[in-house]
């Protein structure tokens, strides 16, 4: 038996990575390749280094005497404990082929989630990083000071609103040191509040944030719940091997609850006490539940789920639109007033 407490810590993928393997050992595996000819092709042929370390690795595994199901298990820290598991298990019932490409439509899946929040996020990081912060250096620290000197010689006296204005850039002028220093520690702490609120439940009572981390984690879970279904896993494994993935802990904390409850209770209605899915969504596992079929249900619920994350994104998006366009705004005002006097 393998020692599961020994676990490989290196290479580390990424997420674009680990979707390669998958992708990789789908390939051969769909096309009845044994498992250590595909770990050799893979290893021979894939021109990433991290996934040739990875191939290397397990074939030493088995080679070694282990059994794919046991050497899987010590990279749970490279690619992920639910999907190690996952295999393990349909390495031991012979489903590991099916689970395989059900892994690598749920890593997809998560792509794709991620790159629609980035897509729907990069207007608005542009115009704050690119534009915003740029114009504010450029006005305070260039255009108002020659501005005023200029109206200072042209004039003999300079309009209060821009006197206003250098008093602010020669204060920021004075103190550059200092304001960098405080900056610094602003984003500090405010990295280290970030973090805590992640890992407490403030994130998910935050409007609209809140909402789309629920929908990210709920959405892999059922995901994975239903791959795991399907494999033959009991619904109390599948729910600890589902929670394992989720990158938020107070919801894999509360799903890993539920996975006692299953034991007393009917399912649905233990998911239901997790206040985590909608009337909706509990009445769709409830069918399925009484039915004898879980895994439509899942499937169904998540594609629902991320049809409504990309609901909730855009919902955050135009919060942040107006934010920004209001700031834009307010510059665009300062300059006019600075460079025309009109107060």
């Amino acid at each position: 038996m393998a020692n599961k407490r020994f676990q490989y810590e290196y290479p580390k993928l990424s997420l674009n990575n680990k979707l390669l393997f998958f992708e990789q050992l789908s390939t051969y595996m769909s096309s009845s390749i044994p498992l250590t000819t595909t770990l050799q092709n893979i290893k021979t042929y894939c021109d990433n280094k991290k996934i040739q370390i990875i191939c290397r690795l397990l074939l030493k595994e088995i080679d070694s005497g282990e059994n794919f199901s046991d050497s899987i298990l010590k990279f749970k820290n490279i690619l992920g404990g639910a999907y190690c598991e996952l295999m393990s298990l349909g390495a031991q019932s012979g489903e590991l082929p099916q689970i395989i490409n059900d892994i690598q439509d749920t890593l997809k899946q998560q792509k794709s989630i991620i790159f629609n929040i980035i897509k729907q996020v990069a207007y608005p990081a542009f115009l704050f990083f690119i534009i915003f912060v740029p114009a504010v250096i450029i006005l305070f620290f260039f255009v108002i000071p020659r501005v005023s000197s200029g109206m200072e010689m042209l004039l003999g006296t300079t309009p209060a609103h821009l006197k206003a204005l250098q008093n602010i850039s020669t204060l920021l002028l004075q103190n550059i040191i200092p304001l960098l220093i405080f900056l610094s520690v602003v984003i500090y702490a405010s990295i280290m509040g970030i973090k805590i609120i992640i890992k407490s439940d403030l994130l998910l009572k935050l409007p609209v944030i809140g909402q789309l981390v629920r929908y990210y984690n709920l959405s892999l879970f059922t995901k994975l719940l239903a791959i795991s279904y399907a494999a033959g896993i009991p619904i109390t494994q599948g729910i600890l091997i589902s929670s394992e993935a989720l990158p938020n802990k107070i919801i894999k904390q509360q799903l890993i609850k539920c996975s006692t409850l299953v034991t007393r209770i009917p399912f649905t209605n233990a998911i239901a006490q997790t206040k985590l899915f909608t009337p909706a969504m509990i009445s769709k596992i409830q069918a399925g539940e009484l039915t004898g079929d879980l895994e439509k249900p899942l499937i169904e619920i998540s594609k629902d789920i991320n049809e409504a994350l990309s609901t909730a994104i855009s919902a955050l998006l135009k919060l942040i639109e107006p934010v920004l366009t209001i700031i834009m705004a307010v510059l665009i005002c300062i300059y006019g007033a600075t460079t025309m006097g009109i107060v």
